[in-house]
């Protein structure tokens, strides 16, 4: 399976990667505003950053150095702005997740960071989508409701085709008795991330503040963040 090797603080190496995917990379990096990509080796330079980069068609592997990071990572310090650039840099050279027997997650063509919680409906009440709102990305897909009783997966919601800036937003449902239920979140990469949960309104005590698990992002040719929540009625 393809996947990437630490080598530094500033360098790593994107492996598995095939003959065939480095036209569509390059076009990728380009529309991402990204000049000198055009051959095996050199320095890819856009956004402020620089990454001097060789690929090694023999080993089918691309051995990147940082050498300046994007404006939109300068918030980051250390290895965690690397590591943004490398999931950018890996999103680009592998295929589409779903692709070639991989798994069945979402993976747009430069779309890299996607939030896909699912929630069980402890609470006695249907629970409906009311709301979306977003900084960065938009809501791709959403189960209006939530049956009490149900398990659903409940929304998708990714970042912007060619994006660097992740995805960051909150969206609301509703229980029967007008509570809301908001889920706020962003994730960035698998170093900056968050998701949350939480009642509002008059009634928001009569129900345990709800159970979020498996509340962490990974990598897999593109960012997930998948946690589960399961709300319940006291």
């Amino acid at each position: 399976m393809a996947g990437m090797r630490d080598d530094g603080s500033t360098t790593f190496t994107v492996e598995g990667v095939r003959e065939h995917a480095i036209p569509r990379a390059r076009a990728m990096l380009t529309q991402m505003g990204m000049t000198g990509i055009s051959e095996n080796a050199g320095i890819a330079e856009g956004h402020g950053g620089r990454v001097d980069y060789r690929y090694d068609p023999a080993a089918g592997s691309v051995a990147c150095d940082v050498l300046a990071l994007p404006e939109p990572f300068k918030v980051f310090s250390g290895p965690a702005g690397v590591r943004a650039v490398r999931e950018i840099v890996e999103g680009a050279l592998h295929p589409a997740v779903g692709d070639e027997g991989g798994l069945s997650r979402p993976g747009k063509a430069g779309v890299y960071c996607y939030v896909i919680p699912t929630l069980t409906n402890n609470a006695g009440l249907d629970l409906s989508y009311a709301t979306s709102d977003f900084s960065h990305g938009s809501l791709a897909s959403y189960t209006s409701t939530v049956s009490a009783g149900g398990t659903e997966s409940l929304f998708e919601a990714h970042s912007g085709n060619a994006s660097g800036l992740g995805v960051s937003g909150s969206v609301t449902y509703q229980l029967t008795d007008g509570t809301p239920l908001t889920f706020t979140f962003n994730l960035l990469s698998t170093c900056d991330y968050s998701f949350a949960a939480g009642f509002t309104g008059p009634n928001a005590g009569r129900y345990k503040p709800p159970s979020i698990s498996e509340n962490e992002a990974s990598l897999d040719g593109y960012t997930y963040l998948e946690p589960v929540v399961v709300i319940e009625k006291k």
